[in-house]
């Protein structure tokens, strides 16, 4: 996997959004509470607005735009998947 590098939000799921607006959201449903958080993850899923993938995964990184990239996960579920993440997330 030497072209790649690793994608860890450092829990067990990262969420890939399918733009950057999304990538945005998410981080603003991580500061909220309990079920309201839980919620509104869900919906952005649900939505369409992403998807979670197992992490930390190994990934290629396609662009970086500010503080957010655009990566393609190499192995797993969601293989050959692009979407945007956090930059700090990329190791």
């Amino acid at each position: 996997m030497g072209r790649y590098t690793i994608l860890d939000s450092g829990t067990a799921s990262i969420f890939i959004g399918s733009d950057r607006k999304c990538a945005e959201e998410f981080q603003q449903a991580l500061g909220m509470e309990g079920l309201e958080k839980r919620k509104r993850i869900a919906d952005l899923v649900a939505y369409g607005c992403g998807f979670l993938a197992d992490g930390p995964v190994h990934v290629a990184v396609a662009r970086r735009d500010s503080n957010y990239m655009i990566v393609t996960p190499a192995e797993g579920k969601h293989q050959g998947q692009s979407g945007w993440v956090p930059a700090a997330w990329v190791k």
